[in-house]
């Protein structure tokens, strides 16, 4: 399974946008989906799909779970090397098309670091059996 994932991040100091690409896994749990891959940078990650939200579950030198519902604000810890914070995510947008083989995702959201605002983001994560061919 061939995961790509783009974010684009919007700043005060601009806008980046970074496309990753991974080997990684599908499962389908009736309505749950749940994609797996590792990052070399930010560890293993899980991303868990339902109809009204995504859940994002990383693991290695950044820890942390993010909660995406639309319309709303969810907090959780963000464990780094530098310290412990709290991770807001506002999410004004999710949205999804699945199908047993391929799918597409989109989020976007605020992103918060001990209640300041650090980020607009636009996640756009694409997976396809044998990378779409």
């Amino acid at each position: 399974m061939l995961i790509t994932t783009t974010l684009t991040t919007h700043t005060s100091n601009g806008t980046e946008t970074i496309t990753q690409t991974f080997q990684g896994a599908l499962q389908q749990q009736g309505a749950l989906t749940l994609l797996t891959y590792d990052d070399p940078e930010l560890g293993a990650t899980r991303i868990f799909i339902t109809e009204d939200r995504m859940r994002i579950v990383r693991k290695g030198a950044f820890t942390t779970q993010m909660v995406f519902l639309p319309n709303a604000t969810t907090h959780n810890d963000y464990h780094s090397p530098g310290g412990t914070f709290d991770l807001g995510i506002h999410t004004t947008l999710l949205h999804h098309n699945l199908t047993p083989i391929s799918g597409t995702l989109t989020a976007h959201y605020t992103l918060f670091l001990n209640g300041e605002e650090v980020a607009q983001n636009e996640l756009t994560v694409k997976w396809a059996e044998n990378g779409g061919r």
